[in-house]
């Protein structure tokens, strides 16, 4: 399954031949692209103001500032918060 001879090998602080090839090995990872820390403003999702951020509620597609008053925290989304305001999550909650 893996190529063992291109396997990175550690000889007393020097390299063996088998390690400099350019065959991917089970050890390495392709390099990840860095996200630009506000990848979301050139989305759409926030603009700035004089307040500061302000995070468009995809349920209501008003801007709202971006902050935990006006959106619940989400620790899987980028900006840490959610994508539906605070008052329209109530809204859908009351209407079950």
């Amino acid at each position: 399954m893996y190529d063992h001879a291109a396997l990175l090998h550690e000889n007393h602080g020097t390299f063996t031949a088998s390690a400099m090839q350019d065959t991917p090995t089970p050890h390495t990872r392709p390099a990840r692209r860095a996200r630009a820390p506000q990848a979301n403003v050139t989305a759409g999702d926030v603009l700035m103001s004089d307040i500061g951020p302000l995070k468009l509620c995809r349920h209501c597609a008003e801007h709202w500032p971006a902050d935990g008053e006006f959106f619940a925290r989400d620790t899987r989304r980028q900006d840490g918060l959610e994508h539906i305001c605070k008052a329209c999550r109530k809204e859908q909650r009351s209407g079950r």
